[in-house]
């Protein structure tokens, strides 16, 4: 498995300088390549589940303790033993559904899943979601997706690398990393919110 170390070298060999910021665009580059890997193509090793539990008193799951949340993908009612069925949000209150019974329909807004009918006692919801991949940070750090997503990442790695090293305006920045890649637009903007939300 390539390690951050590997993967930031052959960066800096294509650069053709391993002076500090080029080694620091480099890691960066790896790091926001992983994140647009996991926006644009929801590769398996990013699948993921945890559970959360309905509870009679509330109506929502807090999404936000859930572990590097890209997109939930699915809600299984583990203690009902049936799949639960997602409606859009604005449909959950209006829909005559049942009152009573297990968990059956769900609803996202914000960070918050919203769930119907409200159960009886405590059921375990089985959340099946798409994660966003742990920062590499150390050299050792292995890459964490299969090597089919290792050019795509290298890719977006140089374009950052070289876009840093040429433009000192941010936005400037971006629009060279997307004349380059031709990312969507969209994409580019939640890398950029993933990479600010890790420090990045």
């Amino acid at each position: 498995m390539a390690t951050l170390k590997d993967l930031t070298d052959e960066i800096i060999r294509g650069l053709g300088r391993s002076d500090s910021d080029a080694v620091e665009f480099a890691r960066l580059g790896v790091n926001g390549g992983l994140y647009a890997a996991a926006i644009l193509f929801e590769p398996p090793e990013l699948k993921t589940s945890e559970t959360g539990t309905a509870v009679n008193a509330g109506t929502a799951v807090d999404l936000s303790a859930l572990t590097r949340l890209l997109r939930v993908d699915s809600v299984y009612n583990t203690t009902g033993s049936q799949e639960v069925f997602i409606l859009p949000h604005s449909l959950l209150n209006v829909l005559y559904l049942p009152t009573t019974g297990n968990v059956n329909f769900y609803s996202i807004y914000g960070q918050s899943l919203y769930y119907r009918p409200l159960p009886t006692g405590d059921e375990t919801l089985t959340i099946y979601f798409f994660s966003y991949p742990t920062r590499l940070y150390d050299n050792g750090d292995t890459f964490p997706l299969g090597d089919h997503m290792r050019d795509f990442v290298l890719s977006f790695a140089n374009a950052y690398a070289w876009a840093n090293l040429e433009e000192v305006e941010d936005a400037d920045m971006w629009l060279k990393i997307n004349d380059k890649l031709g990312l969507p637009a969209a994409t580019l903007t939640q890398v950029r919110r993933l990479m600010q939300k890790e420090g990045l």
